[in-house]
């Protein structure tokens, strides 16, 4: 019986190989700001007269250097904030679980990448979750912080005056979305590179992301 060979010990690790080796091929193809104000301009007057879709036309290339950029920044950003925990040079930071509360898209997988970046374990919860099913998730999980997109503030206020009677305080972050596209995209920055605290050796053993389920299969503990 073959076994399985891993071409890297952890997400940060494999993202580091990619770049090296191919990081200029496409990773992944998202429409520019340009193309989707076309595209939505398109699918109204198609809905009106007799007209084939835009479809990869417009679509635009987002190469594994471009991802490391964009993790990068969000990276510097969110330890400039103070999101994960400090400790001593060469000292390894404690299992530390981020909440986050966002619409699901391309910029919440750039987040999760940088998180492992920051040694940080993301909690992904529903954005269909109730005020009380989101403060006892980040409860049962000991998360640190709530990082919430725009839509879900008040929930996430909601959910961190529950914790704090609780006696489970939660700091608040607001999600950081930067461009993707145009001259302060992540083609275009000129962000340093964000060393990562762990190596692939000490990040894959650590949880990497932690999933909850409805209740139709059981909740998932990842190692990166």
């Amino acid at each position: 019986m073959s076994t399985a060979t891993f071409i890297a010990q952890s997400l940060t690790g494999l993202l580091a190989k990619r770049v090296a080796s191919q990081g200029d091929e496409p990773y992944i193809y998202t429409s520019s700001p340009e193309s989707t104000q076309l595209l939505e301009s398109l699918t109204y007057a198609c809905a009106f007269t007799s007209c084939p879709t835009a479809s990869a036309d417009f679509l635009l290339d987002f190469s594994y250097s471009d991802v490391q950029r964009a993790v990068d920044r969000l990276a510097w950003h969110y330890s400039s904030i103070g999101l994960a925990s400090a400790v001593a040079p060469g000292e390894l930071p404690p299992q530390q679980v981020i909440a986050v509360l966002t619409s699901s898209s391309f910029d919440e997988s750039l987040l999760e990448m940088a998180l492992a970046k920051l040694a940080l374990a993301p909690l992904l919860l529903s954005v269909n979750n109730s005020v009380a099913a989101i403060a006892h998730l980040c409860q049962k999980t000991s998360a640190t912080h709530l990082i919430y997109g725009p839509k879900f503030a008040e929930a996430a206020r909601e959910s961190q005056a529950l914790l704090k009677e609780q006696n489970c305080p939660i700091e608040l972050v607001p999600d950081q979305r930067f461009p993707l596209w145009g001259k302060d995209g992540a083609r275009a920055c000129t962000v340093q590179p964000f060393q990562a605290v762990l190596t692939p050796e000490q990040e894959s053993m650590r949880t990497g992301v932690i999933l909850h389920s409805s209740g139709s299969v059981s909740s998932l503990l990842l190692r990166s």
